[in-house]
């Protein structure tokens, strides 16, 4: 019986030496799987943007024709007696009043900046705002303030804004 005990605890003992010396191991094995894992992970992750970066580079190159055309659309100069007159012809055809239109030319950013400011009922003050938007020549409407009176009209602030290309070489080649 002596003998089985012995024999028990050196077993025991040799499975726990066994097991000292592996756990260690086991636990370097499982921390190199991860980190592999993680940098596998990485890897498909950076393919993924570099293929939609190769993917958005085919698009902006296939716009490139677009952007040009519409540069070279613009005009050169601000002009603002043009843009009045074509503000107050929306506002016309659209049925509003409008009691004040300021300019504002900005050099640096090759902008004109138009304050308009009038009253309509809101279907007409609707349709000057489409007007803008649909206009041949690019102009958005960047801050919009619209207040109904006591008559029911509603009175209306705009700031329009509208590009031109005083530089089209330097402006063609930077935007793509």
């Amino acid at each position: 019986m002596n003998r089985n005990i012995v024999g028990f605890l050196l077993f025991v003992v040799a499975v726990g030496m066994g097991f000292g010396v592996l756990w260690p191991k086991i636990h370097e094995v499982r921390a190199i799987t991860l980190e592999r894992n993680a940098k596998h992970e990485i890897a498909k992750h950076k393919q993924k943007r570099r293929d939609d970066l190769r993917r958005l580079s085919g698009v902006l190159s296939g716009q490139q024709p677009r952007v040009t055309n519409l540069v070279s659309s613009l005009p050169k100069e601000p002009e603002i007696p043009e843009v009045l007159v074509t503000l107050e012809t929306m506002a016309q055809s659209a049925n509003v009043s409008i009691t004040s239109l300021v300019p504002h030319v900005d050099k640096k950013k090759q902008e004109v900046t138009v304050t308009v400011v009038g009253d309509g009922d809101l279907p007409s003050v609707e349709r000057i705002m489409q007007s803008i938007a649909e206009n041949n020549r690019p102009m958005s409407i960047t801050t919009t303030t619209l207040t109904r009176r006591q008559d029911g009209r509603v009175a209306f602030s705009l700031t329009v804004v509208l590009p031109y290309v005083a530089d089209r070489s330097a402006k063609a080649e930077g935007v793509v």
